[in-house]
């Protein structure tokens, strides 16, 4: 049984911290290196962390200076020593059989990354993907089909597995909301081989007034990330390069219709209808695609056609 490094950044989550370490330190598979990492929480989080320390000697705090989410993760990967590691938001939980599951399904499929089922946790009611295996065993190239569609491997770097091996040369961005979407299609592109296994359960709790559910500038971080991932699908995956492009420019009519709801922002909507001016089709890619992706790349054109109206 290899040891799993399981790193969940801290911050001002005292009223949830409690349940999600907990469903941790019960997990089947005992062979863990729990890291803790207090980003500066002002809250009582850094007292809850060094009680849980004294209770379980599997876990380690580390406690830092805030720097946000991507610092935090990065911190407890530099300290990590496990062959896998696994990253947990400290307001969410996993269920009891969380790893063994996971671990069990990497060994014995020879994959590099696994991934468990995601349930979205309302205060009421509990929403289980739609989109279930078993266990189903991905190229990259066919899990990045997935990632771009949205649905199977999430570009989401909580609710997996992976071979501590695949972060080399790679860290999250400080600095930046939508920190996974820079890096989660990276490291599923340098797996050989992937699993899914959504019948073990990632709880992704849904708080309100979180920073992911109000909608600011910040969030355009995450177009910068979708054009990173263009690129890099161009050079690697070139199969797949097209139809990310056809993503690529509904999602700049997305941020384009999210910025008009705001104040202030004519030259970032200036910026998102320039650079969909960039994402261009010749008639060889428009042939490639099915009736849905080319009526959506119809539609994007001629709404930014019409959007320079905005951009006064």
């Amino acid at each position: 049984m290899e040891l799993i490094s399981v790193i969940i950044p801290i911050y001002k989550v005292e009223e949830y911290l409690d349940h999600c370490i907990k469903s941790i330190v019960d997990q089947t598979y005992r062979n863990l290196e729990i890291i803790l990492v207090d980003d500066g929480s002002p809250d009582k989080c850094p007292l809850k962390c060094d009680e849980w320390a004294e209770r379980d000697g599997r876990i380690r705090v580390i406690h830092k200076k805030n720097g946000g989410l991507s610092d935090a993760r990065n911190v407890g990967m530099s300290v990590a020593t496990g062959s896998y590691i696994s990253f947990i938001d400290s307001d969410d939980w996993i269920s009891p059989d969380f790893y063994e599951k996971l671990y069990r399904s990497i060994t014995e499929s020879n994959a590099q990354i696994a991934a468990g089922g995601i349930v979205w946790a309302y205060n009421d009611h509990l929403q289980y993907d739609d989109f279930i295996y078993d266990r189903h065993i991905f190229s990259a190239e066919d899990a990045l089909k997935t990632l771009i569609q949205g649905r199977g491997f999430y570009a989401v770097a909580w609710n997996k597995l992976y071979k501590k091996s695949l972060f080399d040369g790679i860290e999250f961005p400080i600095g930046k909301l939508h920190e996974d979407e820079f890096v989660t299609y990276k490291l599923v592109g340098k797996a050989t081989k992937l699993v899914l296994c959504q019948k073990v359960f990632y709880y992704y709790r849904q708080r309100e007034g979180s920073i992911m559910k109000e909608w600011s500038i910040r969030h355009l971080d995450a177009l910068d990330a979708f054009f990173q991932r263009n690129k890099y699908l161009e050079k690697n995956y070139p199969k797949l390069y097209v139809s990310d492009k056809v993503t690529l420019l509904m999602a700049c009519v997305v941020f384009f219709r999210e910025c008009s709801k705001l104040e202030d922002c004519q030259s970032e909507k200036k910026k998102i209808r320039q650079s969909s001016k960039n994402i261009k089709f010749n008639i060889k890619e428009l042939c490639m695609l099915d009736r849905k992706s080319l009526l959506n790349v119809i539609k994007g054109k001629v709404f930014f056609a019409y959007a320079y109206r905005y951009c006064k």
